[in-house]
């Protein structure tokens, strides 16, 4: 029997839900019709939407290894390739703001290295424009470069961690590129000395480790524990090493030796 009949209501249709079906329909082109069509009408996608546009703080839509799609308003491991969708206040998402507090942004499995490449590639760039920073007081600029700088070290560092390896993340590179400038440059030093900082850090916490720490956290490891413990820390080590003769963190040194800094003598030893 029709919904709209005698004594029945028509459901009226929700434009929220048609609205991220247009951009699940964008971001994943590749899906086949038939699995598009049959994931947007599920209650599973249906339910999602509407549990995130009622309160929830994520949405992400993703492919499954066997190439069905599903919805979760949870942060979920990403396999292939998601979409992800939050808001930018705690506002209920209507009909009427929907456009204007979702935003939608593709994701890999690797988040981290996702963000790293988009904040250097793109964010720090755009900080150097003098449109970007019209009007700004330089002691504002200075602070976002320094913030953006930041971010993009500890993302490089974590990155590595997630590897299991020690990454020694670099300075800007516009620090470092061209010699007689950065060495007379009190903003150059600082960034690659603050860099030397981090470095002496990672390398200190590999050579402070310790192979006895399971036994101290009551576990009880065995021969091979030990001895994946330091191969572990020489691969380490020597990852580190190759780090340090590399072409760029070469030009770093050069740099601190022609500015006489005080950090430059740990690198001559």
């Amino acid at each position: 029997e029709h919904a709209g009949g005698d004594g029945g209501e028509e459901k009226k249709e929700d434009h929220r839900i048609a609205w991220f079906e247009k951009r699940i329909s964008a971001g994943i082109p590749k899906l086949k019709p038939a699995i598009a069509a049959k994931f947007l009408k599920s209650d599973e996608f249906i339910k999602s939407v509407e549990r995130f546009c009622d309160g929830g703080r994520v949405l992400v839509v993703q492919e499954k290894l066997g190439g069905d799609l599903t919805a979760s308003t949870t942060h979920a491991t990403v396999l292939k390739k998601a979409l992800m969708f939050y808001k930018v206040s705690d506002d209920s998402v209507t009909e009427a703001n929907v456009q204007s507090i979702v935003c939608c942004q593709e994701v890999g499995p690797s988040c981290v290295d996702l963000m790293l490449h988009v904040t250097r590639e793109v964010y720090a760039p755009l900080l150097t424009r003098k449109g970007t920073v019209h009007g700004l007081s330089e002691i504002v600029v200075k602070e976002m470069q320094e913030s953006l700088n930041r971010l993009i070290s500890g993302s490089q560092v974590v990155v590595g961690k997630m590897m299991g390896k020690t990454l020694l993340p670099l300075p800007p590179e516009d620090s470092y590129a061209n010699l007689e400038k950065a060495a007379y440059s009190k903003e150059s030093i600082h960034a690659l000395e603050s860099a030397v900082i981090i470095w002496t850090g990672q390398i200190k916490a590999i050579l402070n480790a310790e192979s006895e720490t399971p036994l101290l956290r009551g576990e009880n490891p065995g021969p091979d524990a030990e001895l994946s413990f330091w191969n572990s820390k020489a691969q380490n080590l020597n990852m580190v090493r190759r780090q340090l003769v590399d072409t760029k963190i070469s030009k770093v040194t050069k740099v601190l030796e022609k500015a006489r800094s005080s950090y430059f003598p740990a690198f001559s030893r």
